[in-house]
């Protein structure tokens, strides 16, 4: 006999339509537009009516499950509130950090790949975010290519298509103790980059590739190798917010 259950719903995030085309375009085709709202929701709409197409939903892994199950229909889960570690140390909270970072579209991985034990020092401390550099510009064994064609494949129940040039970028940043200290999943778009001395234009054509939210930001900075048909990741850095720092290790940087 089959039993009606009610239905438990758990109120992830809210977000607002209402002004959609005034987020930020990541991407579009010669069908539909895409737009990114935070936190990681992808929204398509139709370029001749202006119309909804499709949305997609990017959540990070990290506590999926109590989000999903422990929140009411109006109200979201709420995270427990994180006790600051208490250690003597003059550089706490700069160094042992490890990353993760997977750039990928509907089951194509682009780029995953895992970097531990990098740190920075208080000196990286200006305009409110600690700079954590990940890859080096200048030292080539560290660039690392993105494998395949990059871009983002949409389907509806009649059209599908391809936007060139747009991933979804997941980041889990673990602190000393292998605990997640920021975590986030959203679409991510390449933009041309401008001209820098240091770099010539001769090499390759160059891209930004740009995440913030209130914690923390990423760039990433990409170079296009005709030869080889690939981009590289040829530098890569991480910016989190002094507040950030020290809510979680209860120290006292200033920005």
């Amino acid at each position: 006999m089959n039993v009606e259950r009610p239905r438990w719903r758990s109120l992830i995030a809210r977000y607002s339509l209402s002004h959609l085309t005034e987020s930020t375009m990541i991407g579009c085709d010669r069908l539909v537009q895409i737009f990114c709202l935070d936190p990681g929701l992808l929204v398509g709409l139709w370029k001749k009516e202006k119309e909804l197409a499709f949305v997609m939903a990017n959540l990070h892994l990290h506590q999926l499950v109590e989000r999903s199950t422990l929140g009411s229909a109006t109200i979201p889960y709420e995270l427990p509130p994180h006790n600051a570690f208490e250690i003597d140390s003059t550089e706490y909270g700069l160094h042992g950090y490890q990353l993760h970072i997977d750039m990928h579209s509907t089951g194509v991985s682009y780029l995953c790949v895992t970097f531990r034990s990098f740190f920075t020092k208080k000196e990286c401390i200006e305009n409110g975010y600690v700079k954590l550099t990940v890859i080096h510009l200048k030292n080539d064994r560290e660039h690392l290519p993105l494998i395949g064609k990059v871009g983002f494949f949409w389907k509806t129940n009649v059209f599908d298509g391809y936007i060139q040039s747009c991933s979804v970028m997941n980041v889990t940043l673990l602190d000393e103790f292998g605990k997640p200290f920021w975590c986030f999943s959203s679409p991510v778009g390449l933009r041309p980059a401008p001209s820098r001395p240091d770099c010539p234009n001769s090499l390759g054509q160059r891209y930004y590739v740009d995440y913030a939210d209130v914690e923390g930001r990423v760039h990433m900075e990409l170079m296009w190798f005709a030869k080889f048909e690939e981009y590289f990741v040829v530098s890569l850095e991480v910016y989190l917010h002094f507040t950030k720092i020290n809510h979680w290790f209860g120290t006292h940087y200033q920005g």
